[in-house]
């Protein structure tokens, strides 16, 4: 009897050890699609007949540079970005609402991020949109309003911080950030070989001062930080702020009106 076990046991192992070795592979996610409801589920595997109930379970589910789908309107919490997505949600009504940091994105170089037809609105709130790398982001038909917790002051619609150790490059197209303690910050350290640059396209940044105080649009912090500006309007409050050698460039068709001077005149694109 003890000789069969030991023989049944053997037989075992090698299934054993095929079955260890496959679990990795099966784990590796190779879907390319997920969807998000209002009416979802997370306990589902998000396919469209059985869509998820929040973006980061959606999210999650991908391989690298999938697609998630906004299906229906509503409230949808924040969300991390770790890897290349799309995220489309165009004419339905989604909205993200934070008290904290609304959608947060790190991501290396290699890898794009779309984010299409969301809107990031803050209760409270320190940053709808923060970007800590990547150099492929896009960010398309957005609004980005009431970032405005009164206690902080480093509190913006969009922040693209630059202390990462690659090049961050961000573009922005048809884009509103309203009502937010400041609209755009994007910072590159002092000493830095990288540069953090924004590309602004069709956009809208609007009365980014809150409560009477002196909030700025545009701040650019850097001497290797720039913001590239184009056929865009800035209004309500401080066009921009330049610290530490930012630089902001303007393609001349840009609408500023209601401001406060801005710092410098911006440099001449074409």
């Amino acid at each position: 009897m003890k000789r069969m076990m030991t023989a049944a046991t053997l037989a075992v192992a090698p299934l054993a050890l095929t079955l260890s070795l496959a679990a990795p592979a099966e784990a590796q996610s190779t879907r390319t699609t997920s969807f998000v409801s209002i009416n979802g589920n997370d306990s589902n595997q998000c396919f469209a007949a059985t869509p998820c109930r929040t973006l980061q379970r959606a999210i999650d589910l991908l391989a690298a540079n999938g697609t998630v789908i906004v299906l229906t309107a509503g409230e949808y919490d924040e969300i991390k970005i770790t890897r290349g997505i799309n995220i489309m949600a165009e004419g339905v009504g989604a909205v993200i609402v934070s008290q904290a940091v609304g959608i947060q994105i790190n991501v290396e170089n290699n890898q794009r991020v779309l984010i299409s037809g969301l809107s990031v609105v803050g209760r409270g709130g320190l940053c709808g949109i923060l970007i800590e790398e990547g150099r492929d982001v896009h960010l398309k038909n957005l609004t980005v309003a009431n970032f405005n917790r009164s206690d902080r002051t480093d509190v913006f619609g969009i922040d693209i911080d630059g202390s990462a150790t690659n090049d961050v490059e961000i573009n922005l197209e048809n884009v509103t950030l309203a009502n937010n303690k400041g609209g755009l910050r994007v910072i590159a350290p002092i000493g830095s070989s990288k540069f953090v640059r924004a590309n602004i396209y069709r956009s809208v940044i609007d009365a980014n001062i809150p409560s009477g105080s002196a909030g700025s649009n545009i701040v650019v912090d850097g001497s290797r930080a720039s913001v590239r500006l184009s056929d865009s309007m800035l209004s309500g409050a401080k066009a921009w702020t330049l610290e530490n050698g930012g630089e902001i460039f303007s393609f001349g068709n840009n609408t500023i009106v209601g401001n406060a001077t801005p710092d410098a005149t911006p440099l001449p694109l074409k």
